[in-house]
């Protein structure tokens, strides 16, 4: 699947997603359903273990929908084990430098590429694929979509270093944390935060990245996508709130204009 996500990409198209920060295996089915390309599990910010990842990874494999880790660190022992249970590539924030994408990257894939420790686990089929053990580690670090988190000043310094590494497929923009670290907090329309967002789709372009993005409103897609970026997340907490509110408001606006 993350072949699917890859190849759209690749393509030019548009990919669209949330994160999600539960560990709900129902709520996994419901978000699904709904035609995403995947699924970011919040590993840093929602109640997420790596123990249940693989009843949300086959949830997502059931619908074709490209389960994704959000790291709560670049320890290679978490980040091994959430891939082991089967999602197909990682979301990293806060990656800051060259060298943080380097252990980010070392932490995937295995050797040589990386440093990733082996286990006859279910993305290797337990060993019991139609492939060889070989190849499917080969395959397994070709395969894993390696995504870096832009979010703050730092970042932007470092941006031609950091995604001049090749095993990079994505960078993704975090714009809260980014405005934050640019002194002017959630402001999305201040000269420094678009000035921020040029600069890494310029550097995308020369570096020929992909490119990610969070975003609130789907209003804001048109804009975005004119930039360059194609990859897109809403974060579901919000959707679900803006949906509540707005058919609360609704429904009550239709009882007053009724009466």
């Amino acid at each position: 699947m993350s072949g699917e996500l890859r190849k759209k990409l690749e393509a030019g198209e548009s990919v669209f997603g949330v994160f999600s920060p539960y560990a709900d295996v129902t709520v996994t089915e419901l978000l699904t359903t709904s035609g995403l390309d995947f699924l970011i599990f919040d590993g840093e910010h929602g109640a997420l273990s790596e123990e249940s990842a693989t009843a949300l990874v086959l949830s997502c494999e059931r619908r074709g929908c490209t389960p994704l880790i959000r790291v709560p660190s670049l320890a290679g022992r978490v980040i091994g084990r959430f891939l082991d249970f089967g999602m197909q590539g990682v979301v990293a924030p806060m990656i800051n430098t060259a060298g943080e994408l380097n252990e980010l990257t070392q932490a995937m894939l295995y050797p040589p590429q990386g440093s990733r420790g082996f286990a006859l686990t279910r993305h290797l089929d337990y060993g019991n694929g139609d492939n060889s053990v070989v190849q499917a580690l080969s395959s397994n670090n070709e395969s894993l979509m390696v995504i870096a988190q832009v979010e703050t000043q730092q970042s932007l310094d470092n941006l031609d270093e950091i995604l001049a590494d090749e095993r990079l497929d994505l960078v993704f923009v975090g714009p809260a944390d980014l405005s934050i670290s640019l002194g002017c907090p959630l402001d999305f329309n201040h000269p420094k935060f678009l000035e921020a967002l040029l600069k890494v789709s310029a550097a995308a372009q020369k570096h020929q990245k992909h490119l990610g993005v969070l975003v609130n409103q789907p209003e804001q897609v048109g804009m975005l996508h004119s930039l360059g970026f194609r990859f897109f997340a809403g974060y579901v907490d919000s959707i679900i709130s803006s949906a509540c509110q707005d058919f609360a408001e609704q429904g009550a606006t239709s009882i007053s204009v009724g009466e």
